[in-house]
């Protein structure tokens, strides 16, 4: 079960005993022998060796590519006063070599986990999870058992392409074996409390709910900065930022489906009513000239008065000019296009940037060359570190319209640049963005929602910047050193003393 933790402070606290990593990510070595790591895995993997003495990380084993800009890999550099040992695990890129390279898998595991007092796992991985393999061995020679539930990438969530009876049979057998290991677990970590209650449901150990959080203080604006960030915001266009894999499942189309709700909102040609006065003057008058005149005069009118919230309601009649009588006119070709640009104008116009790599690149690129009215531009990913929360800062709100339950880190990295979040409403995201203090939620999958909330945001820059600023609280109160160091003081607080040594 859950239950307080019991923090120290003054003297410095780590794991002496030996503790095994088990992960499904690789690592690179070098014809020199040195181990690198993918950049974003490298930036938490050496947060490990702050508290965790004697570490043994046992994962595929890869040769380095030659070419640097193959892979952005960033050599581990290991501190003096830390052992760390590799063991390698079979690389297995199929279900087939899989299958296959099992017994050797096996053979790996079981030596490596003999060396280790704690066995850290999971429940996830492709082509499958290999807590499967190492988590059944360590209940078998009796170790410590830790699984952490960063996400359920085996549970369907409706996005194209999941259809058919072996996914879903897949789904089913993956959540219960998921299940089956979390509740035997010594301890375990979720990164949202939909996992703990969907998973943990009679565990014999104790679970935590722990967010993944992957920003530093460095990486959160201090008060001066955040101030001057929102003065540049105030005075540019609303602009919107969406970062990570694109594919179905981290909403892409629904969000490509919102941008061209939008697109069609703003090419409607808009129903101008004409006041009595206007009518009357074009009834008076016999020349067709006069009547072209006296449509364009009423259009421009109307335009200027429509509704940022309905852009395709009809325009309310101009101060003083009574009640409409019934005479209307539907403004339509060059006339139609300057209200929409005047719409546009008032409302401020939607801009999107959708930055990251996947399947769905190509749809993206389709769409921004589609796309009449809303601006979305496809931008290829940044170095996580300085770079990408430069680039973050320049933007008025994130986009989070996953599909998936998982708790996405990016939610974080906003808030450390005093940015709100328009997420859907899973349980890994509304746990973490809180309507109306945050950012504001629309329901999962919801185009129509997803358009509106755009729609709203991109006409209340004061709003933005209320939630950014709440939003910046939060990340101060959540950083990634402060991730490690509470797994820290649960780890000792559950297993006790025999794994610490305490220096003065």
């Amino acid at each position: 079960m859950n239950g307080a933790i019991h923090t120290h402070t003054g003297a410095r606290r780590e794991v002496r005993a030996p503790y095994l990593l088990l992960t499904f990510i690789p690592y690179y070595v070098d014809s020199v022998g040195d181990v690198w790591l993918e950049r974003l895995w490298h930036h938490d993997f050496v947060e490990h060796l702050t508290y965790l003495r004697n570490l043994i990380l046992a994962a595929p084993r890869a040769a380095k590519p030659e070419a640097s800009d193959e892979l952005d890999l960033v050599r581990v550099e290991v501190p003096s006063d830390v052992r760390l040992a590799y063991r390698p695990l079979p690389s297995l890129d199929s279900t087939r070599e899989a299958v296959l390279g099992l017994p050797a898998t096996i053979r790996a595991l079981w030596q490596a986990i003999g060396e280790a007092d704690v066995v850290h796992s999971g429940v996830a991985g492709w082509p499958f999870p290999i807590g499967w393999v190492g988590n059944p061995i360590a209940m078998l020679r009796r170790k410590r058992l830790v699984i952490v539930v960063e996400s359920a990438p085996w549970r369907l969530t409706g996005a194209t392409g999941e259809e058919g009876l072996k996914k879903k049979l897949r789904a089913e057998v993956t959540e219960r074996v998921a299940r089956w290991f979390v509740n035997r677990a010594d301890l375990v970590l979720c990164t949202q409390p939909g996992y703990r209650d969907s998973l943990f449901t009679h565990g014999k150990g104790r679970v935590f709910i722990t967010p993944a959080v992957w920003i530093n203080e460095e990486n959160i604006l201090s008060d001066e900065a955040m101030h001057l960030a929102w003065d540049v915001r105030r005075a540019e266009p609303v602009r919107f930022f969406f970062g990570g894999r694109l594919t179905a499942q981290k909403g892409v189309e629904v969000l490509l489906e919102a941008l061209q709700l939008l697109d069609a909102s703003y090419a409607k040609p808009l129903r101008v009513v004409a006041s009595s006065a206007s009518s009357a003057s074009s009834a008076s008058s016999a020349s067709s000239a006069s009547s072209a005149s006296s449509a364009s005069s009423a259009s421009s009118a109307s335009s200027a008065s429509s509704a940022p919230s309905a852009p395709s309601a009809p325009s309310a009649p101009s101060a003083g000019s009574g009640s409409p009588t019934s005479t209307e006119a539907d403004v339509t070709g060059a006339v139609g296009a300057l209200s929409d640009a005047r719409r546009l104008g008032a409302e401020g116009r939607v801009h999107v940037d959708v930055v990251g790599v996947g399947d769905l690149r190509g749809r993206c690129e389709k769409a921004a060359a589609e796309l009449r009215f809303v601006k979305l531009r496809v931008l290829d990913p940044v170095a996580y570190g300085k770079p990408f929360f430069d680039l973050l800062s320049t933007y008025h709100a994130v986009l989070v319209p996953s599909l998936a339950d998982e708790q996405p880190r990016i939610v974080f990295d906003a808030f450390a640049r005093a940015l709100p979040v328009i997420a859907s409403d899973t349980q890994g995201l509304s746990a973490h963005v809180e309507e109306g203090k945050t950012g504001w939620i629309v329901p999962r999958g919801d185009a129509a929602a997803l358009a509106g909330a755009l729609r709203r945001a991109s006409g209340d820059v004061a709003s933005l910047e209320r939630l950014g600023k709440n939003a910046l609280e939060v990340a101060r109160a959540s950083t990634h050193r402060g991730m490690h160091q509470r797994r820290l003081d649960i780890l000792l607080d559950t297993f006790g003393s025999s794994l610490e040594r305490v220096d003065a």
